[in-house]
């Protein structure tokens, strides 16, 4: 930790390059909303902890003509999972509970539900990641917002059914994170809207509620329709319940990106707090991003293969080129929505339609690519450590000499694996076939201990990839050449 350099952005022009971008976005989205049918969408984009664009287009209210912006708030249905993710993991930290504590010692009434005899008891974990063995219940969820608790543990005392053993597969569940939620309020004595008003809400200053009849300007709340009969429906907004924890928030683009600051705050990995500290800590929001348990290998809209998995209350998705996004989307009767981050980009993009399961997720990562693809941005760039540079000093005096002894920084394996002798034969026959070592390139850190850079010579060109030990001080266990 003494010496850890943080990985960072080496271009400074980012936002420049994004900005052109801009004109072409809204286009893109304005296209798309038309194409889908939505009376209205917005829409932003948060580079390195900032919104820094935001648009509108159509109606958050049809009958009143009123238009969508910024901040209109929507209600954002199963994006709302990582807030109580959060909130969970938030008590898991306070010691207040233990993920893999099983639910019904908090909820004695779950006590045995489960599908068959040798599952294992279902566990706070479980819940978290869509493992308990809870059935796919979008459509009948959707609709039971507004129940109370007294009405959720009564559906509990008559017994779930389940559609899986827990632990081994994953399927989404809604009535897991209603039961997550009411979990929250057991352990924390207060209901899950005010513990998470207080940890997230207060703290971002972000304007967001569950109760659709408590937003102060109601010119601003999204109304949500359906499009049946070849005409749009209103969906009638429910009010605040003990679902709410799986999908009730209600707020707006503007506000969100707060949110979306929050989780960029937690990258790079660094030996410093970081203003949302108090909130909760990096190292736990990056084990919200895990992916902890998978869910598909596919084929995503923009035809690329990706591998999705779920982490806390987000998914992680990671594509064809290794890049991973961390999100959710959410959809209920009246509204669609998605948010989406890079963390190893700095970059995140949120949208909200207000139709019946908007598909925003498609525009979202189609936009990112076209982000990625057209301004270039790139990854921050992990810094060399002061042993990964020592080390590449002694290599490139050892390679100079051909491996002329065995020298103490190197670990006892590498001349093991590959004696001293066979060592001078490769080298001999790789310096003549590129015409000797004429330039010695940047190392380039792959992490803290492993990383490689080329050498060039009159004919060519190897790359030497170095890996060091875990010792103190560390010693050199991998020295390849290709």
């Amino acid at each position: 930790g003494r010496e850890y350099r943080e990985a960072t952005f080496e271009d400074s022009e980012r936002l420049v390059k994004l900005q052109p971008l801009f004109e072409k976005i809204d286009e893109k989205y304005r296209t798309y909303a038309e194409k889908n049918g939505f009376p209205g969408y917005a829409y932003g984009i948060v580079l390195d902890g900032k919104l820094v664009h935001s648009n509108a287009g159509g109606y958050t209210d049809l009958e009143n003509k009123i238009k969508a912006t910024p901040q209109s708030m929507f209600r954002i249905a199963s994006m709302t999972k990582s807030f109580t993710a959060m909130a969970i993991i938030k008590l898991r930290d306070e010691g207040l509970l233990r993920l893999d504590d099983t639910i019904e010692t908090y909820i004695p009434e779950l006590k045995d539900q489960k599908l068959t005899m040798d599952s294992p008891k279902i566990t706070i974990r479980d819940l978290l990641s869509h493992t308990s063995g809870l059935p796919t219940d979008d459509p009948w969820a959707d609709r039971k917002l507004d129940e109370d608790p007294k009405e959720l543990i009564s559906l509990i005392k008559q017994k779930l059914t389940f559609s899986n053993p827990s632990v081994i597969k994953y399927e989404y569940s809604n009535l897991g994170y209603t039961i997550l939620g009411y979990l929250i309020q057991v352990v924390s004595k207060i209901p899950h809207q005010q513990f998470i008003q207080n940890l997230v809400f207060n703290s971002l200053h972000m304007n967001s509620f569950w109760e659709h009849s408590l937003v102060p300007n109601q010119s601003l709340l999204a109304k949500g329709y359906s499009f049946k009969d070849n005409q749009f429906v209103s969906e009638p907004l429910l009010h605040d319940g003990i679902y709410g924890s799986m999908g009730g928030l209600i707020t707006s683009i503007q506000d969100f990106a707060l949110y979306i600051s929050l989780h960029q705050s937690a990258y790079p990995p660094r030996n410093t707090n970081t203003p949302f500290s108090s909130i909760l800590s990096s190292s736990s929001l990056r084990e919200m991003h895990q992916p902890w348990k998978f869910v598909n290998l596919n084929i995503n809209d923009s035809n690329l293969a990706v591998v999705t998995s779920y982490g806390y209350g987000l998914k992680h998705v990671r594509d064809h080129l290794g890049r991973f996004f961390v999100g959710h989307s959410g959809g209920l009767p009246g509204f669609g929505s998605h948010w989406t981050f890079l963390p190893e980009f700095g970059l995140g993009i949120v949208s909200f339609g207000n139709k019946t399961y908007a598909n925003m997720e498609r525009i979202n990562f189609e936009t990112m690519y076209l982000i990625l693809n057209d301004t270039g941005l790139e990854k921050r760039q992990i810094k060399v450590s002061e042993a990964l540079r020592v080390m590449k000093e002694k290599v490139v005096e050892t390679l100079r000499e051909n491996w002329k002894e065995e020298k103490k920084e190197f670990a006892e394996n590498v001349w093991l694996d590959w004696s001293l002798e066979l060592r001078r034969k490769e080298g001999e026959e790789i310096w003549e076939r590129i015409g000797g070592m004429e330039e010695i390139g940047e190392l380039v850190a792959e992490n803290e201990l492993r990383g490689w850079f080329e050498v060039k010579g009159k004919k060519g060109r190897v790359r030497v990839k170095v890996c060091l030990t875990p010792e103190n001080p560390p010693r050199i266990q991998v020295c390849e050449l290709k």
